[in-house]
């Protein structure tokens, strides 16, 4: 068991694996309300190493490469790189994805507009 979470892990850091930013940035503490929202979720695989997650709903349904950013309990700003994104039929605008750690910042960047009006995938 504890070998296949060893190769999970490593797996995760390989950066080759990772998708190319899009560029695209969510402020997580920009999205807290009902129907817009950005939950994230931290589990630790083993002692100092963490599996992140998110879901939540969006007018702007994030996509592999996008960029969340949020502060730690410890005050660090982190931006975190959307890996994989699975899409919910009902409600349209739900979704869950995995991440992977990007970088570390000085202080928080100006989030990206959505496009207008139209608000889900077709």
């Amino acid at each position: 068991m504890f070998v296949k979470i060893r190769e999970f892990i490593n797996k995760l850091r390989n950066k080759e694996d990772l998708p190319e930013p899009t560029g695209f940035i969510y402020r997580c503490d920009m999205h807290t309300t009902w129907g817009n929202a950005i939950n994230l979720d931290a589990k630790e695989v083993e002692p100092g190493m963490y599996k992140w997650t998110a879901h939540g709903h969006l007018r702007r349904l994030p996509k592999n490469g996008d960029i969340f950013e949020t502060k730690t309990s410890s005050g660090r700003i982190v931006q975190m790189l959307v890996c994989s994104v699975r899409y919910c039929s009902d409600p349209r605008d739900m979704w869950f994805c995995d991440l992977s750690f990007y970088k570390e910042i000085e202080e928080f960047s100006e989030p990206s507009k959505p496009p207008a009006p139209h608000m889900f995938r077709v």
